[in-house]
């Protein structure tokens, strides 16, 4: 979709009470990530990639997807 990963959390339901400070420090993290527009380059040219591959999908299908062939032009992507 686009979006950067800044860390990840796994935890199993019963467990969920001991991970809320890790949680917790994650989503500071974000914060800080997002307030920085930190930029993570290793996932932004997988992103780069998957979009590139994906823009042949959508010409294929642009009569079908009106509306996001019409975003991705909006954006530049086509």
């Amino acid at each position: 979709m686009g979006g950067e990963v800044t860390g990840g959390l796994s935890v199993c339901g019963s467990k969920v009470k001991e991970k809320w400070g890790e949680a917790y420090k994650l989503g500071i993290k974000m914060a800080q990530d997002i307030r920085e527009k930190r930029v993570y380059a290793d996932q932004v040219q997988i992103i780069e990639q998957g979009r590139e591959d994906f823009k042949k999908v959508m010409q294929l299908r642009k009569e079908d997807w009106k509306q996001e062939y019409k975003y991705w032009q909006d954006k530049g992507w086509l």
